[in-house]
């Protein structure tokens, strides 16, 4: 405390005032302005990949999270909301598509203080086979 007052006498001899706000630890730098409270928990982001970019009928598809991330933690848990396949809590989850159509993929993660992120969702177009050489709509020569 003693430092702070001489520094604000120089400073007040030298024509500058300079307000010190108190510091519990002498060693940490202040927060710069605008930088969040340290004390608010961020929201973790949900990120994924998905294994085939054009899945078709039958085919294995996978939803990877494990690039999901949290600015002030670390993510804990994983909730998937697949069309068709229900709820998935892996990080890293595989499903196979029976029909052709359009199916929405959304993932939610959890970070080390209970906060939930966004949901980040996606449409997955999932189409039939290629039809064998030689065949077409009227059936294979």
């Amino acid at each position: 405390m003693q430092l702070v007052l001489l520094v604000a006498v120089a400073l007040t001899l030298s024509g500058c005032w300079l307000l010190v706000p108190p510091s519990t630890d002498p060693g940490t730098p202040p927060a710069p302005p605008g930088a969040p409270d340290p004390v608010l928990n961020q929201r973790p982001l949900a990120v994924f990949e998905i294994s085939h970019g054009s899945p078709i009928v039958g085919e294995e598809v996978c939803f990877d999270a494990t690039y999901a991330r949290d600015p002030d933690g670390v993510v804990v848990a994983y909730r998937w909301a697949i069309a068709g396949h229900g709820i998935q809590t892996a990080s890293i989850v595989c499903v196979t598509f029976l029909e052709p159509a359009r199916y929405r993929v959304a993932l939610t993660v959890q970070d080390d203080q209970g906060k939930w992120s966004q949901e980040n969702a996606r449409t997955l177009i999932v189409t039939d086979p290629p039809a064998p050489p030689g065949c077409g709509s009227g059936g294979c020569s």
